[in-house]
């Protein structure tokens, strides 16, 4: 009986030590049997982060702050008490500041941003925002304009050629001379030079309706309270053209400060207005009253 025991031991241990055997040598070779998969897929992936490091540009924070009337001030909610309109808390001055209206009214005031000017790289696009090299009069724009993709080039002596691309396919071509109109159906412009060029020198520039900058704009502004009980106003842009943003940072402020005092000076009027009103109702009662006592 013994013998039996010692020998299910011995299998046991056998089929243990078996078991729990790892030749290393044995998947070193199933892999390197696989080898060209490993190279493949190393060289895709580095190719990738290539091509998306020469693809991303930095992205910066722009913001401003606006102090606007708190709505718990005397004068303020004497005002309010005669008309329900106005910016009664701080969550209608968020609203109105985040509007599109609002954000039509800035854009209007920016002529800059109605077209765009940029260094068409093979990789990503640099915007030109802060120093374009051409200033463009826009004579007429038709709507099939803004599907374009512009390129600029500068031919020499006072020459150059603008050709409508899209879809990266060349649609027309047009040569020009500074200071002189150019166009056809889609558009009729006149380019005047910001700066010297060399002969060959080339970039893009597109043409922003309205519309699109307002939804732009819209979509990327950030309005909120700096505390909870602060009448201040933190408004921030991101992206990596930190001048443009700045400027309609700075523009929107402006606006919605004009704005909101407007609004501010016709309750303001509304509210003597009521007031001149109230006087004359108490002194025509005041008039028949004194009759009144005096027949008595």
């Amino acid at each position: 009986m013994e013998e039996n025991l010692n020998n299910n031991y011995g299998q046991n241990e056998t089929f243990t030590e078996e078991s729990s055997s790892f030749d290393i040598m044995v998947w070193v070779a199933r892999f390197a049997h696989y080898w060209y998969i490993f190279v493949l897929t190393t060289l895709i992936a580095l190719s990738l982060a290539y091509l998306k490091n020469r693809k991303w540009l930095p992205a910066y924070l722009s913001e401003t702050k606006v102090m606007v009337s708190s709505a718990n001030s005397k004068d303020y909610a004497f005002m309010q008490g005669f008309s329900a309109s106005g910016y009664n808390n701080n969550t209608d001055v968020l609203l109105m500041l985040k509007s599109y209206e609002m954000m039509r009214k800035a854009v209007r005031q920016m002529p800059a941003l109605q077209i765009d000017y940029y260094n068409m790289g093979r990789f990503r696009q640099r915007s030109l925002y802060s120093a374009p090299p051409i200033k463009i009069e826009t004579l007429s724009l038709s709507d099939r304009a803004y599907g374009y993709e512009f390129k600029f080039e500068f031919l020499g002596n006072k020459k150059y050629s603008v050709t409508a691309l899209t879809g990266g396919d060349e649609a027309f071509k047009l040569d020009g001379v500074f200071g002189q109109p150019l166009g056809n159906e889609t558009f009729s412009i006149i380019v005047e030079p910001m700066m010297d060029m060399r002969k060959g020198s080339s970039f893009g520039f597109r043409f922003r309706s309205e519309e699109s900058l307002v939804n732009e704009f819209a979509s990327r502004v950030s309005a909120q309270l700096v505390s909870e009980r602060s009448s201040i106003i933190s408004i921030s842009l991101v992206s990596n053209d930190v001048a443009r943003d700045m400027d309609f940072l700075n523009t929107l402020d402006t606006t919605f400060l004009a704005d909101n005092l407007e609004e501010k000076n016709r309750e303001a009027v509304r509210t003597i207005e009521f007031i001149d009103d109230q006087l004359v109702f108490l002194g025509d009662s005041l008039n028949v009253a004194e009759s009144g006592m005096r027949n008595y």
